[in-house]
Formats: C-alpha cells, structure tokens, sequence
C-alpha cells in the first residue's frame, strides 16, 4: 500500500506523521478501505477529506488514534464516490434524519450543521466498522469513544449504540459494505 504523502511545511512534526502514516500502511491491510492515496500533512490544520485528504500532526506518535483520523476522513471518500451522485445522498440523509431525528448539531456534539451532522452519522458509522475489523472491536470502540470526547460526542454515542442499524441502512443505499474494497486481505489483527 503507498501513499502519495504532500507535507505542508516539512516540519518535524510532520515528517514524524509520515513516518507513523507508512508505518500504518505497512502494518494493517489498508488497501480495503483507501480511496485516495493523496495525503497533505499540516501540522496544525483541522483534519478533512476534500479537496485533498487533510490530516494533522496531533497524533504522529499515536499510531491507532492517527489510524482512525485517516480512517475518518478516507470513509468522506467512500461515501462521496458511491454511485447515485447528489440525489442518492439526499435520499441517504432523509433517511438517516427520519430514523435519527433530533441529533444535536452544535459542536462539540454535532459537525456544525444538520447536513454534516447526519452525514457524519454514517460516516462514523464505517469509520467504526473499518476499525473494529482492522483492529478488533476492544480497541475500535476504545478509540471511538476517546474521540467522541472530542469532537461529534452525540454522533459517535449513536454510532456506538446503533451501528448495526445504520450499517443496514448504509447497505440498502449502497450495497453491503461500499466502503470494503473486495480482493484484498481482511484483517491482520484483532479479536
């Protein structure tokens, strides 16, 4: 697995990024779940996916907290190239908003938005499901919640109490596990 990995500044921290990024490609079968191979490394920027892949240098010596970041931001991919377009990903956020009503979407708690918020529900949904087969559901959901902390409290609350529902109403809208990218090896490690 290689990435094409731009760093903003070359600062240390951000070499040191890198350098646990590839390690992580050595390590865990990422090949699955990557959608662009594009990474910018910006030591202070708040990580996103698009235009390029974004990710910060806050965990460049914490290899599973910097594995589920890129996890993150790589399932922003997934779930943007899934085919249907602008209307399909309508439908899919009525759907989320008619199941999940009521999410809160100031921050910390929410994305800000009603949009992102609902869209975060899936999004964190697979970021959850990638992690839990990457690195066993012990540490999946440790990472969960610690980031939940953070940022998207109640959306990675829902996550971790509905996943199995939101992943079906992921797979009726895009196929079962569109963000599993078939002919590579599962997981290496885990529970």
């Amino acid at each position: 697995m290689e990435f094409d990995i731009e760093l903003a500044g070359g600062t240390l921290p951000e070499i040191s990024t890198r350098a646990t990024l590839l390690e992580l490609a050595d390590s865990y079968p990422l090949d699955r779940y990557v959608v662009t191979h594009r990474i910018r490394v910006e030591a202070d920027a708040h990580p996103h996916s698009h235009p390029v892949l974004t990710l910060n240098a806050a965990h460049q010596r914490e290899p599973l907290p910097l594995l589920a970041q890129l996890i993150h931001e790589e399932m922003h991919w997934a779930l943007m190239t899934q085919g249907g377009g602008v209307a399909a990903r309508r439908a899919l956020l009525e759907t989320l908003q008619i199941r999940f009503p009521g999410m809160p979407v100031a921050r910390p708690d929410g994305s800000g938005d009603i949009t992102s918020t609902y869209f975060h529900i899936a999004v964190c949904a697979m970021e959850f499901d990638v992690l839990t087969r990457l690195v066993g559901a012990g540490d999946a959901e440790k990472l969960v919640r610690e980031r939940a902390m953070r940022f998207y409290g109640a959306v990675y609350d829902l996550v971790l109490c509905q996943q199995p529902d939101i992943l079906t109403i992921l797979a009726e809208w895009g196929g079962e596990a569109f963000w599993v990218h078939p002919g590579c090896p599962e997981q290496t490690t885990g529970e």
